[in-house]
């Protein structure tokens, strides 16, 4: 068994551990949000390591940008209610900017893929970070824009009545 498994399987029973005792499930998120983000990073480096320092750049700036992204649409879906109006204009000058501009950029590796039958490694590993990365960031904003912090001005969602007590021993 190598090392970093080791290491991995390690975490992974703290942060359950965590959870557990804690009772805290949003805390044990978002430390396996984070030990995700950090391998993202590795695996950004590690997909290149052998390319020239601008390949291994070019690979860190997909992981920003698919963070950035993730935030940007995180914020998107979990409007508070102030902010409603104001992110229905950005919906609608994102999708189009999705259904053109973006569409229209995936032509080439795309014919790629087509003509060869298999993308390349650092294509698909790019894409991958990208993907975990934008996910990721999108989960967490989403999540802590919802259930962990409002703004003054709201109240936290209400209570559903009907809903039976829980009793924790």
């Amino acid at each position: 068994m190598s090392y970093s498994l080791v290491v991995v399987l390690i975490v992974i029973a703290v942060v359950v551990v965590l959870a557990v005792f804690t009772r805290n499930a949003l805390l044990a998120g978002f430390l396996i949000g984070t030990f995700a983000l950090v391998g993202n990073g590795v695996c950004a480096w590690r997909i290149s390591s052998d390319q020239p320092p601008a390949v291994i750049t070019v690979n860190f700036l997909w992981l920003i940008f698919g963070g950035a992204f993730g935030w940007f649409i995180g914020i998107l879906l979990s409007p508070y209610a102030d902010e409603k109006p104001q992110f229905k204009a950005w919906g609608t000058a994102l999708s189009t900017f999705l259904s053109g501009y973006v569409v229209s950029k995936f032509g080439d590796p795309l014919a790629n893929f087509i003509t060869t039958g298999k993308p390349s490694e650092l294509m698909m590993g790019r894409a991958l970070v990208f993907g975990n990365t934008f996910l990721l960031c999108m989960l967490i904003v989403l999540v802590t824009r919802l259930y962990w912090s409002k703004p003054a001005g709201n109240p936290p969602p209400a209570k559903n009545q009907n809903a039976a007590p829980v009793s924790v021993r």
